[in-house]
């Protein structure tokens, strides 16, 4: 098997299509990882900027038992008069919060969370730039990923990530993973 093919999406935008259920068992049970990432902190190494930077992977694959709960969830709070969108743990009042880490909590063994600290103060000058921050991080996230997952089964690694809002940005971080992907 070949390097696993990277598929970027934004976990905004939803797309949805009929599957009949026989066909999706057989044809994608364990094939595809999901990696939903998220960064905290910034890449500004000035006074403004934010001392530290993280990375963080969430690694699963379908089915994703979590799904229903959490979609049941967004529907009491809009039963509640909560207009709830999506979730994010950053813009949610403390009450959502913890509703969404309660069902995820029941749930751990559906997922694997894996993050990379860059303490910034201690990155050498030469390396004080966003290709090399993202190229630095993903060798070590994916390292990690692969020292510790069984993924002989993956042939393809779909990515999620919140937003990624111009091309630089995205080529920034999707070049790196998909170099690290492939080994």
């Amino acid at each position: 098997m070949g390097a696993p093919q990277v598929t970027w999406s934004r976990s905004e935008t939803s797309i949805s299509r009929k599957v009949d259920e026989k066909e999706f068992w057989r044809d994608n049970a364990g094939r595809h990882l999901y990696m939903y990432l998220d960064e905290s902190g910034n890449l500004d190494f000035g006074r403004n900027g934010t001392p530290y930077f993280i990375m963080t992977c969430a690694v699963a694959r379908r089915p994703f038992l979590a799904c229903d709960s959490l979609r049941s969830y967004r529907y009491d709070l809009w039963e509640q008069g909560q207009d709830v969108e999506k979730f994010h743990a950053c813009e949610d009042p403390n009450d959502v919060r913890k509703g969404v880490y309660s069902i995820l909590s029941s749930s751990h063994d559906e997922y694997r969370v894996y993050s990379i600290y860059v303490t910034k103060s201690e990155v050498p000058e030469d390396m004080r730039t966003p290709d090399a921050i993202y190229a630095k991080v993903f060798e070590l996230l994916i390292n990690a990923i692969y020292s510790e997952e069984h993924l002989a089964w993956v042939e393809s690694a779909i990515v999620v990530t919140d937003k990624l809002p111009k091309d630089a940005e995205r080529r920034k971080v999707s070049r790196p993973l998909k170099k690290y992907m492939k080994k």
